[in-house]
């Protein structure tokens, strides 16, 4: 921020040689508008989406075995397209009611640390980097399961619900959200 309000005082001195007092407010309310944005966009905030976390492979199992659909969200701190999927797409009303209305589970895959058990899932989703967002669709106890829903790169909300709506619900009531994972997760 503070590099793009110096740039347009710079700017400025290269196309009239002079710089006024005006520039500079120019600048330095440029880079303020940069900082809070990026602050709000990428700073801690509450989440609408209660997320069922740590993730595990064997949680996931779980959870199908028993016929819930499943949304895993597989992202990370430093992925800013993850953090714009999350803000724009994915925690928002319209997500929050398709995944109540199909007693959805939420899982939030947490790739920060590079866990090597992410990776797998990953790989097996035909995918090497984030973000992703996998929804399982539930299935009937003893049913196959059906394969998972993959959407890449950049969301949107639309495409968020329609694979949820796709998905259908989960079969059964699902099992609950582990206790330890009801709170809230501050800037997830």
């Amino acid at each position: 921020a503070i590099w793009m309000g110096c740039w347009w005082v710079g700017r400025a001195q290269e196309t009239s040689g002079a710089i006024g007092f005006g520039r500079w407010v120019q600048g330095a309310t440029l880079a303020a508008v940069i900082s809070w944005l990026g602050f709000f966009w990428l700073g801690p905030h509450d989440s609408l989406i209660k997320w069922e976390k740590p993730f595990s492979p064997a949680r996931l199992a779980e959870l199908r075995r028993e016929g819930a659909t499943v949304m895993v969200d597989f992202s990370a701190d430093w992925c800013l397209t993850c953090k714009a999927n999350l803000q724009f797409a994915i925690e928002t009303n319209r997500v929050k009611e398709a995944l109540d209305k199909n007693r959805v589970v939420p899982v939030l895959a947490d790739w920060t640390d590079g866990s090597e058990e992410i990776r797998e899932v990953l790989e097996g989703l035909g995918s090497r980097s984030i973000p992703v967002l996998a929804i399982y669709p539930g299935s009937k106890p003893g049913e196959p399961l059906r394969e998972p829903i993959v959407l890449r790169d950049l969301l949107t909300e639309s495409q968020v619900v329609a694979a949820l709506e796709q998905a259908g619900p989960s079969c059964c009531p699902p099992p609950e959200i582990r206790a330890a994972s009801v709170a809230p997760a501050a800037g997830r």
